[in-house]
């Protein structure tokens, strides 16, 4: 079996490459593409930029915007993804912004986000079906593809407790090489579809880029 090792840019240790496969990789191993056909031998090692994951967080809410009241479910997204990316050794970044139930508004800042390639996407607000709820009208016709298992298994798992959570019209899906989530307002409807939707992230980044580890 071929060792290679690769810096690890947090801790600037070097960390056992095995090329036997995925399943022989420590945890924080690197998984390299050749670009052409090459030779590999033990005590090579790679300098190798990290990837760092993107993530918008939009929220839609006419009297956050005005600054009525605290956006207090985006603050909860930020909180929870940064748990979540900590836990897991990745490196991040995350940008926020405040917006009024506003079509026009919502179409420019997600089309934005797409064009400079963030990973992953969460909307909170607008998903009830208020006369100003308009975020899965909004999303759903630019999406690529909608992942709609997830959501479903949330609106029953918490529907069961508390059947308001059935009426929540959240949507989730693909756009490009994004993952989008458009959650409720409400902190604890953002706990709960976070806490089932976090755990999945990075199998489907995987699979947007076709990256194969089973």
């Amino acid at each position: 079996m071929v060792t290679i090792t690769a810096k690890n840019v947090k801790s600037d240790k070097l960390i056992p490459f095995n090329a036997g496969g995925p399943k022989d990789i420590p945890l924080g191993g690197i998984f390299v593409k050749a670009k052409s056909k090459a030779i590999l031998t033990s005590g090579i090692e790679f300098s190798y930029k990290p990837k760092v994951f993107k993530v918008k967080i939009l929220t839609l809410s006419d009297r956050a915007s005005e600054g009525i009241y605290e956006d207090k479910s985006g603050e909860l997204i930020i909180e929870m993804v940064k748990e979540f990316f900590d836990n897991s050794n990745r490196l991040y970044d995350i940008d926020k912004e405040i917006i009024p139930d506003d079509k026009e508004s919502l179409e420019k800042l997600f089309n934005e986000s797409i064009s400079q390639k963030y990973d992953i996407i969460f909307t909170t607000g607008g998903t009830g079906i208020g006369p100003r709820d308009i975020t899965p009208d909004v999303i759903s016709p630019l999406l690529d593809k909608q992942i709609s298992g997830i959501m479903e298994l949330i609106r029953v798992k918490y529907g069961m407790q508390k059947p308001n959570a059935l009426i929540s019209r959240s949507i989730a899906g693909v756009k490009n090489q994004t993952l989008v989530y458009c959650l409720p307002g409400s902190s604890k409807g953002v706990k709960e579809y976070m806490t089932e939707i976090l755990p999945t992230v990075f199998h489907s980044i995987y699979m947007l880029y076709e990256i194969q580890l089973h």
